[in-house]
Parts: structure tokens; C-alpha cells; sequence
């Protein structure tokens, strides 16, 4: 029976792929000089330890964005691009409902916890608020992505991207040079945006609906997710703790800094995703061999990432005079040692996508957790071993190399049962 129009077409072609392509990179590029003057402005006006409460945020952030989408995010991409109108939209109610669930538990256990004195730092109340508009805005992003708006995903990007930059500059020159006023500024932007992203179906806020069929679908990929969560946080945001932790929030704060300046990789690595995955979902649905696919998609990811590394090391290095403050020197190395992890990201990428297509989510958990520990227990015992952060640069290579590793692995297992 006919169920309504399909949400939308995954397979791209020829000119229009490119066009598209042209616009993600274009977007990366232009939100990644905006991304470091928002670096550059803040390490001008913040105290080390100031940009160090923002790295400890960010960090209990990303276990918290997780937890009140139930992991779901990467739901959205393979919903949007299978399911017809009317399903995607019981899908998408569901979800917020989900996440406004969620959200409204971790506020609770983040007053508790402040209540009892347990939450060093008042900023991190803001913590799941933050996390609920992310995922609101995030959510619309990745439509846009699937729906091939490339241009709307551009426009609302850098839009948002400059209202950050310039309510940053604004609250930290008229009200207090904090890391509070970054916070609040991110958290203007996105909420400010999310009125332009859902223009003409705000309703889809503002009137959640539990649909019992995508809820469970939602606890049966996001549940194993969730067990992966320290995982994914080792992998990506332990550096910044374990770094305050072992050498205090001012060494954490030019960590950071560099770290901000570094995440230009995963800008772009994220823009080859948004203009790429669409295509190799495609060559999946076709039934192209896996093997075939998971190896040309890896050396594209990798390759692309080396030669822009490499782009970016050679940048910075005819800038960083120009860039960084006195009081922010040190940072450049930690900047060189974290463009080098990025390529760890990059070999992940594709396998991660392959695994999430097929919802391998059992096999993602493992590679997750596994790499996460990796990640964990080289930068925890290089930093304390060898008396330097750049072990925890170290730690985020090696450790997601060894969840690329694992998901290979996986897929190929995967690929010699279906052939059998």
C-alpha cells in the first residue's frame, strides 16, 4: 500500500553532486576562519584558566548531548533518506519527545549535584539546556543535509557562526571577561537560529508526540550507543579533563585554545561527511560490494585529511606569531600534535558511517569503548609518565585508529557471513 512520498532521495549525480560538495567544503572553510577568529578573540581577552572552564563545559557537554537525544543523531540521516513524509515526521515527534525527557533528568541530577556541593563550577548548570538546543539545531542540519539543501545548510551555518562571534566579542567586552559569557553567547546563537531553522513548522517543538514504534526504535539503536558514551567521551573530549586534572585549568585553558584552533580538522572532516555519506549510502543501497566500498571510501576520507593537514600545519606555522598572545605560546605544539590525531578521526570516519548505515550499533559500542579506553589510559598515563599534554593528542590518535581497526574488522565479519 502506498504509504506517501519518499522523504527524500538519497542517490546524488553529476552536477548537482558537486555543486553541493563545493557549497559543504565552502561552508567548513568559511565557518572554520570563523571558528578561529572566535579562538583568537578569546585568547585575548580570557585568562588561561578562564578558556579552562570552557574546556571542562565542552567536555561534560559531550556526555550530556548524547544522553538527551538517546543517541539518536544518527537515526536521523538513515530515517530521513528510507522513511516516507508522514513516517519521518512520527519519527522526528518522537524524538524531541525523547529528548525533552531526557533533558528535563539531567537538569534535575544537575541541580542535585549542585545542591550537595558535587558540580565544581556553576557553569556547568547550563550544561542540558545547551545540549537540547544542540540537538533541536542539529537535527534540522542533518535534513537539510539529507534533503540536499546544501545552500540552507550553508546560509543558517555561517549565520549562526557569526551571531556566536560577535555576541562573544559583545558580552565579554561590556559585561565580564569569563568563560560564562562564551557559553551564554553559543547558547543566544542556537537558540536565536533554531527559529530560522524550523521557519513554518515550529510545531514540531512545541508539540512532541511519543509514537511507540520509533521510540522503541529509538532505545534499540541509541540504548548501545549509550553503554559506547564514556566511549565516545574518551575519544573526544577526555583530553581536556584529564589535562585540568593533572596540570590545573590554566595549562587546560592553552590546551584548549589549541585544541580550538586544531578542531578546523574536524570541520572538515565533518563537511567531507555531510557531502559524501548521502553518496555512500547510496553505493550501499545499490549493493555494491562492501569490501570494495569501505576501502575506497577510507583511502578518500584519509588521503583528502592528510593533504588539508598538511595545509593547516603549514598555515599556522606562517601565523601563529599573528594569532596567539604571549600568555598562549605553548600552545603551538599541542596544535601539531592534534592535527596529527585528526587523521586517526579520518581513518574511523567511513567505517563508523558503513556500521551506522547497516545499524551495526553492538559492534559500534565495542569499537567505541574500546577506543575510548585507549584513549583514556594513554593520555591519563602519558601525562602523568612523561609530564607532558602532548601524550593526550597521542591518546586521541591511538584510539581511534583502534576503533577504526575494530569496526574493519566487524564489516568484514559482517561481509564473509552474508556471503556464506
Amino acid at each position: 500500500m502506498y504509504a506517501g512520498p519518499k522523504s527524500t532521495e538519497v542517490g546524488v549525480s553529476g552536477r548537482r553532486s558537486w555543486i553541493n560538495t563545493i557549497l559543504y567544503l565552502g561552508t567548513t572553510v568559511v565557518s572554520a576562519l570563523l571558528g578561529l577568529a572566535s579562538a583568537v578573540l578569546m585568547t585575548h581577552l580570557l585568562a588561561p584558566h578562564e578558556y579552562g572552564r570552557i574546556g571542562v563545559f565542552l567536555s561534560a557537554f559531550y556526555i550530556a548531548s548524547p544522553m538527551v537525544s538517546m543517541a539518536a543523531d544518527g537515526l536521523i540521516a538513515v530515517n530521513k533518506t528510507t522513511l516516507n513524509d508522514l513516517e519521518y515526521d512520527r519519527f522526528r515527534r518522537t524524538a524531541i519527545a525523547v529528548a525533552l525527557m531526557m533533558f528535563s533528568v539531567l537538569q534535575a541530577a544537575a541541580v542535585l549535584l549542585w545542591k550537595s556541593g558535587s558540580l565544581p563550577d556553576p557553569l556547568l548548570l547550563l550544561v542540558p539546556l545547551f545540549a537540547l538546543v544542540r540537538f533541536a539545531s542539529s537535527m534540522a542540519s542533518t535534513e537539510y543535509i539529507a534533503e540536499q539543501r546544501a545552500a540552507t545548510y550553508a546560509g543558517l551555518t555561517l549565520l549562526n557562526n557569526v551571531i556566536a562571534l560577535a555576541l562573544t566579542y559583545l558580552l565579554i567586552t561590556l559585561i565580564a571577561a569569563s568563560a560564562a559569557e562564551r557559553i551564554l553567547a553559543l547558547m543566544c546563537a542556537e537558540t536565536v537560529m533554531l527559529w530560522f531553522r524550523y521557519w513554518g513548522r515550529l510545531e514540531q517543538l512545541i508539540k512532541p508526540k511519543l509514537d511507540s514504534k520509533y521510540g522503541q526504535q529509538i532505545m534499540a539503536f541509541g540504548l548501545p550507543s549509550m553503554v559506547a558514551l564514556f566511549g565516545a567521551w574518551g575519544l573526544n573530549e577526555s583530553d581536556k579533563t584529564i589535562v585540568a586534572h593533572v596540570f590545573g585549568l590554566t595549562t587546560a585553558g592553552i590546551y584548549t585554545a589549541a585544541a580550538t584552533l586544531a578542531a578546523i580538522m574536524a570541520n572538515f572532516n565533518q563537511s567531507l561527511t555531510n557531502a559524501f555519506y548521502p553518496r555512500l549510502f547510496a553505493e550501499l543501497r545499490r549493493g555494491n560490494r562492501l569490501s570494495a566500498v569501505a576501502t575506497r571510501w577510507f583511502l578518500r576520507f584519509l588521503g583528502i585529511n592528510a593533504v588539508f593537514a598538511l595545509i593547516a600545519v603549514l598555515a599556522y606555522t606562517v601565523l601563529k606569531d599573528s594569532l596567539l598572545p604571549v600568555k598562549y605560546a605553548s600552545a603551538n605544539n599541542y596544535f601539531y600534535a592534534l592535527v596529527a590525531a585528526s587523521l586517526g578521526v579520518a581513518a574511523y570516519r567511513p567505517f563508523g558511517l558503513i556500521a551506522e548505515y547497516f545499524q551495526m550499533a553492538r559492534a559500534r559500542a565495542i569499537a567505541i569503548l574500546t577506543g575510548g579506553g585507549v584513549t583514556i589510559g594513554t593520555t591519563f598515563a602519558g601525562t602523568r609518565w612523561l609530564d607532558t599534554p602532548l601524550m593526550a593528542a597521542v591518546g586521541i590518535g591511538a584510539g581511534y585508529v583502534v576503533t577504526a581497526g575494530i569496526l574493519a574488522v566487524a564489516i568484514r565479519s559482517k561481509l564473509r557471513k552474508s556471503t556464506e
